[in-house]
């Protein structure tokens, strides 16, 4: 009976220091870990720094910065976790520094309060398919790298991330783009097998190779550089400044009912106006040609928006724009080529301006009789091209100087009142000179060109 019980305790102690063994070589199970900020550093490996002050986050976590913390810069120390099962920010300027590459499973939240951001400057590595959450109004900053591997990225919701780092996948890797909100590349050397921008804008200010579609909806812009795309959204060179947008190599399509836009703010590319560089001609079947025109072109300057440096012709136009057509921007009209610039590029010129119905009177208050002095004019608001321009009894100044940029376009000029005396540069007019005065005469020494057949006129027994 001894023998029997010896051999149980025995066998009891063998089986107790298995397990023991056994649960030494596990990993602890999987926790959330709630960031305080609470310790006297921001390292993670402060154990005070976290909800309850006794235990530091390890691999298989998931880690909550939430709003409220006593300390929002916070580093991931050398000894610290490297595999996570999420991050997620529930408040606002937290700063997440680690020297560690930190792999994730189940994504990434941001949802600061409204109009505010967090940034994250540790290099990120997707271990499974994931959504990213980007809560509305709200933007995540990544000063680093996002490493695919092969797996779908999404990014949802509406808020915006912007990457400085490079973003890159190999294999059937996918960044979908489902956000409303912005995702910027500016790294060097973004490579993704297949990026789809299904809502919101992509702005591309450094390189994305790979490949790219823009849904209907959707936005591309930016002033870096692309692979060749598919769009059925919009393409905005610059986009919310001036820039050129470039397609490196291969032809890029635009599909029914896609747009491309351009601002036109002045006459240097990439300065003053948007323009798109490519290698090959764009398929434009189906596209709309959108104008943005932030300045008034004098009559006959060109713009390049579509700079081809290949060799061959553009055979493909923009929906309801063959070559010669006119575009009409407001009262701007604008010749559309595809063979303009050095014989394959798409370049708009200003035509003309047709009559604008507005009319503005001298009143010549001003400290000087220049035309583009505001305060000469009634209401203090300068002409504009395509205006009628009055000159009445009783103005302050009759003797004045039109010193807009020589060619600018007026529709009409009636001079009411003797004794005015016009000088300044040549100008523009669709629809000639009256003199309405009872007696008397007045000078024009403006020289004038017709820009169609019109007629000049002035009452009897004045000049």
């Amino acid at each position: 009976m001894k023998t029997k019980l010896h051999s149980l305790i025995n066998g009891l102690a063998v089986l107790l220091g298995g397990l023991a063994l056994l649960a030494l070589t596990l990993p602890a199970a999987a926790a959330t870990r709630t960031w305080t900020g609470a310790g006297a550093n921001g390292f993670w490996t402060n154990a005070a720094n976290w909800n309850g002050g006794l235990t530091v986050p390890v691999n298989g976590d998931g880690l909550i910065f939430p709003a409220g913390a006593a300390r929002l810069a916070n580093t991931n120390a050398v000894g610290g976790p490297s595999n996570l099962v999420f991050l997620a920010f529930t408040g606002s300027n937290y700063t997440l520094v680690s020297p560690i590459s930190l792999a994730l499973t189940n994504g990434l939240t941001n949802a600061p309060a409204i109009n505010q951001s967090n940034t994250v400057r540790a290099n990120l590595e997707l271990r499974a398919n994931q959504t990213w959450s980007l809560a509305d109004k709200t933007v995540l900053t990544l000063a680093s790298n996002v490493a695919l591997g092969t797996f779908r990225l999404t990014l949802a919701d509406g808020g915006s991330v912007d990457i400085s780092g490079n973003v890159t996948g190999s294999g059937a890797a996918q960044l979908l783009k489902d956000n409303v909100g912005r995702l910027s590349l500016s790294g060097p050397a973004n490579s993704i097998p297949d990026c789809r921008v299904r809502d919101g804008t992509l702005t591309v200010e450094g390189t994305l190779s790979g490949s790219l579609s823009v849904s209907n909806g959707a936005v591309l812009s930016g002033s870096g550089t692309v692979p060749p795309f598919v769009c059925a959204g919009t393409v905005r060179p610059g986009g919310s400044s001036v820039g050129v947008l470039t397609v490196s190599g291969g032809t890029a399509a635009f599909q029914a009912g896609s747009t491309f836009q351009v601002n036109l703010n002045g006459p240097a590319p990439g300065t003053d106006y948007d323009q798109l560089r490519v290698s090959a001609p764009p398929s434009l079947s189906g596209a709309t040609l959108s104008v943005l025109p932030g300045f008034s072109p004098i009559v006959g300057q060109s713009f390049v928006v579509i700079t081809n440096t290949g060799a061959a012709a553009f055979t493909t136009t923009f929906t309801n724009l063959p070559e010669g057509s006119i575009l009409t921007v407001s009262n701007l009209r604008l010749r559309v080529s595809y063979a303009g610039g050095d014989g394959n590029d798409v370049t708009l010129t200003a035509e003309g301006y047709n009559p604008s119905g507005v009319t503005r009177t001298w009143s010549g208050a001003g400290a000087n009789g220049l035309w583009t002095n505001p305060t000469n004019w009634v209401g203090n608001t300068t002409p504009a091209q395509g205006d009628n321009l009055l000159f009445p009894p009783g103005a302050a100044r009759a003797n004045n100087t039109n010193d807009f940029p020589a060619g600018t376009t007026f529709h009409a000029i009636t001079v009411s009142s003797n004794n005015y005396s016009l000088h300044g540069n040549s100008l523009r007019l669709n629809s000639g000179v009256q003199g309405v005065f009872a007696s008397g005469s007045s000078t024009c020494n403006v020289p004038v060109v017709l820009a169609q057949a019109q007629t000049f006129s002035c009452l009897l027994y004045t000049s």
